[in-house]
This record gives structure tokens, sequence and C-alpha cells, in this order.
């Protein structure tokens, strides 16, 4: 697994950039979770260079540990939403696996979600600390980890719709 981690990240705009069903809006999401984890990152490692404070250590060992987490969803949206498209193509017989998988990308969501809300509680605890030349990283973490929270909702919403193709 974990295809999106170790992928050159042009490769994987040029898969999402196809008419393949997957990665998608999902994987994109992760991968924005991953990137606010690591600017925010960015942001505690330069100011520890400076100041070592605790709350600053606990930070960046989070913010690592969502960062993978993020891509490791990353890859597991992909895979359940091309698994639930090739169900549906399967008819009526497969409707059992088409709603695991539905649930299970919903299940995904509540985590990506749970996880974006960390990251945003994270930024805003140690931003009164952070070096002020940093601060743009936060700004700019804080609009990613939005930015993924929106996706999983809308993807969410989409799940929950009775008239959702799942494309």
């Amino acid at each position: 697994m974990n295809r999106i981690a170790h992928e050159v990240i042009g490769g994987f705009l040029s898969d999402i950039a196809t008419i393949k069903p997957s990665p998608g809006a999902g994987a994109a999401s992760g991968v924005a979770l991953a990137m606010a984890s690591a600017l925010a990152r960015k942001a505690v490692l330069m100011t520890l260079k400076h100041r070592r404070e605790a709350e600053l250590s606990q930070a960046d060992g989070r913010l690592a540990t969502i960062g993978e987490a993020a891509l490791a969803l990353a890859d597991e949206d992909a895979a359940r939403f091309a698994a639930m498209l090739a169900a549906k193509h399967e008819g009526p017989a497969a409707a059992d696996c088409v709603d695991d998988e539905a649930q299970a990308l919903d299940d995904l969501a509540k985590r990506m979600l749970a996880l974006c809300d960390e990251v945003d509680l994270i930024v805003q605890g140690v931003r009164p600390i952070i070096n002020a030349n940093m601060t743009n990283d936060l700004t700019a973490a804080l609009s990613l980890s939005e930015s993924a929270a929106a996706i999983q909702r809308a993807n969410a919403s989409e799940l929950a719709s009775p008239n959702s193709s799942g494309v």
C-alpha cells in the first residue's frame, strides 16, 4: 500500500488528472492534510531551533504522526473508492459490497475529519509561541487542513445521497 506516500507529486497529479476513477478528491484531501501537517511541523521545528518548549516538541511528534496517517488514509480512500466503483459495475449482485465500501469510505471521512480538527487545534495552540517569520506556514497549514475537511464533508454528503452515482 502507501503508494501515494512514496510517489513523486507530479505522478500523483497526473493520476488525478485522468479519466481513471481513483485517486480523486478523497486522496487529494489526504495529501492536503499531510501538507498541512508538514507546514505546521516546519513552523514548529524552526521555532524549536531557537526555543526549547515541551509543547512544541509534543506538537512536532503528533504532527508527524498525523502526516503519515493522512497519507495512509489517502491510499485507503483511493483503493476503497475503486473497489466501490468496481462493485457497482457488477450490478445488483454486488450491492452488499457497494454498501460495505461506502460505509468504509464514510468511516474514513470521519477519521480524516478528526485529524483535520486535530491539526487545527495544534496550530492554534502553538501559534502564540511560533517565531513570527513562520506565521505564513501556519496560515497555509490551516487553509490546507480546512480544504481537506471540506472535501471529506462533501464526499460524505455524496455517499449519503441516494442518487449518488459514485463518480
